[in-house]
């Protein structure tokens, strides 16, 4: 996840899990095993962007009509959370699709560095957002919940009709930490 996000060549990563598996392969004690798990952890950690890298890279990553190559990333991403969020791992995000929270047809011109980004973006079931449409936030609010994903519960406990850029904001930097944490969490 941190090299697509991060645009990070994952280079030497093969050699480097060749190498350790050579070296889980001749052992037979516990206490060798922790060793080299505790070897190939700290190897691992070296690789790890800083928040820096990672809050940039987020940012930069955008979806709308014209930009739809980093959807999957930001799909993927949000089935990450969605998963976190819940407590489980049974949460596949198929079925849904990107919901711009302010509308993308009216973003465009008044929130032209915000409206596609992270912070304005959702996961929504494909019908739900297709019933939302292009409407203003506050009519989409009913719509949202009826939605069973916990991201979107989580919008509407934090977030109210009043959306833009500054709200836009905040659910960005609070998405990226949240992002950020779970997947910094093996690492802890």
């Amino acid at each position: 996840m941190f090299s697509t996000v991060c645009s990070k060549r994952p280079s030497g990563l093969d050699q480097m899990y060749s190498k350790y598996a050579i070296l889980v392969n001749g052992l037979t004690s516990k206490s060798d095993y922790k060793h080299i798990f505790k070897e190939l952890k700290k190897s691992l950690e070296r690789k790890l962007p800083d928040y820096e890298s990672f809050e940039t890279s987020l940012r930069k990553m955008k979806y709308s009509k014209g930009h739809t190559k980093q959807g999957r990333v930001i799909s993927y991403l949000f089935e990450r959370l969605e998963n976190h969020m819940s407590g489980t791992n049974e949460i596949l995000l198929n079925d849904s699709s990107l919901e711009h929270i302010y509308p993308e047809s009216e973003g465009k011109s008044i929130y032209p560095d915000f409206f596609d980004s992270l912070g304005n973006l959702m996961p929504l079931s494909r019908e739900l957002n297709e019933e939302a449409g292009n409407n203003p936030v506050q009519d989409k609010i009913d719509i949202y919940k009826r939605s069973r994903y916990k991201l979107v519960e989580d919008f509407l406990a934090k977030f109210n009709i009043d959306w833009g850029s500054e709200e836009i904001e905040s659910r960005q930097i609070s998405l990226t930490k949240t992002s950020w944490d779970m997947l910094m969490k093996p690492f802890a």
